[in-house]
């Protein structure tokens, strides 16, 4: 979110989070985003019910289709493969790979900047940079060369493929070459001062344009409901200048430039050389004044403006009227309402400088990354190492397992291979999908003719599994499994079909059945300690962060697991989500 919306003086921040719901997980790796939205959604989530950072129990609360159903289906979590033309089949997108570059969330800066500089020996970029001077204030009296009290220094950076923009001694990087968001801010000291310390935080670009548009989708109906009332079901409400206050669906719009529907009441354009005017009911909204000095190419252009679309508080339509000016602006004034003004404030830039060279990327080397700081998240830490295959001594190669296999079985050890056939069944995707193994068909033997013969432990793994998506048998897998998850030699698969099947119950279902108490996120996250190269737990701690509103952690988790061998092992239908947000929000990024 756009902080003009939210703060009159702070323009670095324009996604904020609802701390609340997340755990020490997201503290430790994604801090800087951890403020809340609460000047918007709070008014917006009392009145609509809808809280956009919502927990399971949703579910009960709200009729037809919920926060889950809307975030599960739209990642493409409900267990139905896509067809590549949008149908519902049997082609996976796993035949059908995306070619990405991945930058996730754990790289340190060293490697960031290795990677960015890869196919550039020299290590520098074409830069324009461009020094404004920004004032936020409220409309009554202001204009363009009126004196304001507070002057903010913002720099803009922008190359071919990126875009910085620095305030008040923080960074913010939106990497388009590798969809992701970089931030870099001076650590806080226990006495609240800056230290000279710099951290590091990168989360994925399409997590940031979902969250932007799941939050228009759900404040504003999917663009039906164009009038938002505030706080007329709050306490605070019954008295004071808010009561009975209500705001136009399209400022919500504006502060997030993107709209879930055409605005109701037609925008007015007044385009001129150099100039650009647009209102709204007769009321001023956005005019700027462009440079003389065009951009050194199209390209700084697009960058400048996709930067836009995540940066400034303007309706999309605004902002699309601004591609066709081959300058950039040197007077800015935009007009905006919010909760926390209700009659409206205005916000101007000013160009005070402008210059052009060849730069080093924009990304401190000595800044420290997640797995570099003193509060090194365990989770944060597993993952990188199986990232880079050091993680209980490397990955199990599917050679490795298939020979330990065929010795089990040899040797007699029936459930021993049963256990291994599970992980290469996890680690190779193969085994189900009518192009398995001789491995898989022995696997599936020992489970028809062998089965009663073995330990109650493997009886009870076999029926949790054999259990696994059928209706109305997610509490006796639970009460399968649970006595083992104090045991150590518990296998991962276990721990994570126990969590997976508390995770897809409803809360009163789970009260009812008396496992309320067990988190599904926090068994995923033991499952993956226990064997981190799991695809499996990978997608199903993602799909239970994305239910719970955690979209930024769920890309993480998507993220690390595209980086690992045993990807193969699932469907990676992120893949086509990130290509759908592409097309839904196409002013987010840049390119096709």
């Amino acid at each position: 979110m756009h902080a003009r919306f939210l703060d009159a003086v702070d323009v670095n921040v324009k996604v904020k989070l609802v701390q609340n719901q997340l755990d020490p997980f997201t503290f430790a790796v994604h801090k800087p985003f951890m403020k809340k939205f609460v000047p918007v959604l709070l008014y917006f989530s009392i009145i609509l019910g809808a809280f956009i950072c919502d927990s399971v129990s949703a579910q009960e609360r709200q009729a037809g289709q919920t926060p889950r159903d809307f975030i599960v289906h739209a990642l493409g979590l409900d267990g139905r493969e896509i067809l590549d033309e949008g149908g519902i089949g049997a082609v996976s997108l796993l035949e059908q790979p995306v070619a990405i570059t991945l930058a996730p969330f754990y790289l340190s800066t060293s490697d960031y900047l290795d990677l960015r500089n890869k196919t550039n020996k020299n290590k520098t970029w074409p830069q324009t940079v461009l020094h404004y001077d920004v004032r936020n204030v409220p409309v009554s009296g202001i204009n363009l060369t009126s004196k304001l009290d507070r002057v903010q220094k913002v720099t803009i950076t922008l190359g071919e493929d990126f875009a910085a923009v620095t305030s008040d001694n923080k960074t913010k990087i939106y990497d388009f070459k590798f969809n992701r968001l970089l931030t870099v801010n001076p650590q806080i000291n226990p006495d609240g001062t800056q230290s000279d310390t710099l951290i590091f935080d990168n989360i994925s670009l399409y997590a940031k344009a979902y969250r932007n548009m799941h939050t228009i989708r759900q404040i504003t109906r999917n663009g039906s409901l164009r009038t938002l009332p505030i706080g007329q079901t709050s306490p605070e409400a019954t008295t004071g200048v808010n009561k009975g206050a209500s705001l136009d669906a399209f400022w919500i719009e504006s502060s997030m430039s993107w709209a879930a529907s055409a605005p109701k009441t037609k925008l007015t354009f007044t385009a001129e050389p150099g100039y650009l005017a647009v209102k709204r009911k007769n009321e001023l909204l956005f005019r700027a004044k462009f440079s003389e000095k065009n951009y050194i190419s199209d390209a700084y252009r697009d960058t400048l403006l996709a930067f836009a679309h995540h940066e400034w508080p303007l309706h999309p339509q605004i902002l699309q009227a601004l591609y066709e000016f081959s300058a950039p602006p040197k007077q800015l004034e935009i007009l905006m309402y919010s909760p926390n003004a209700l009659k409206g404030q205005k916000q101007t830039w000013v160009l005070t400088k402008r210059q052009h060279s060849a730069a080093a990327f924009p990304l401190p080397e000595n800044a420290l990354g997640v797995l570099q700081r003193q509060d090194v998240a365990p989770l944060a830490y597993v993952i990188n190492e199986a990232a880079h295959n050091r993680a209980l001594g490397g990955i199990e190669t599917l050679g490795v397992l298939k020979r330990r296999f065929n010795q089990q079985i040899e040797a007699g050890e029936i459930w021993q291979a049963w256990l291994t056939g599970q992980k290469y069944s996890t680690y190779s995707g193969k085994c189900g999908t009518g192009r398995g193994s001789t491995i898989c068909q022995t696997i599936s033997d020992i489970e028809a003719a062998h089965m009663p013969e073995q330990p109650e432990q493997i009886q009870d793994y076999f029926t949790a599994l054999r259990a696994t998506g059928r209706p109305g048998l997610k509490v006796e897998t639970i009460q399968l499994l649970e006595p083992y998850l104090d045991k150590k030699d518990t296998p991962a698969f276990v721990i994570r079909t126990l969590a997976m099947a508390r995770a897809k119950m409803k809360t009163k279902q789970a009260n009812a059945a008396g496992v309320a108490e067990i988190d599904a996120q926090i068994l995923l996250k033991t499952a993956l300690a226990k064997d981190p190269y799991d695809p499996n737990t990978y997608v199903g701690l993602a799909q239970v962060l994305a239910a719970r509103g955690a979209f930024e952690q769920s890309w993480d988790i998507y993220d690390a697991l595209r980086t690992l061998p045993t990807v193969q092992g699932v469907e990676l239908k992120i893949n086509r989500a990130e290509l759908n947000l592409r097309k839904s929000t196409p002013g987010y990024f840049l390119g096709p």
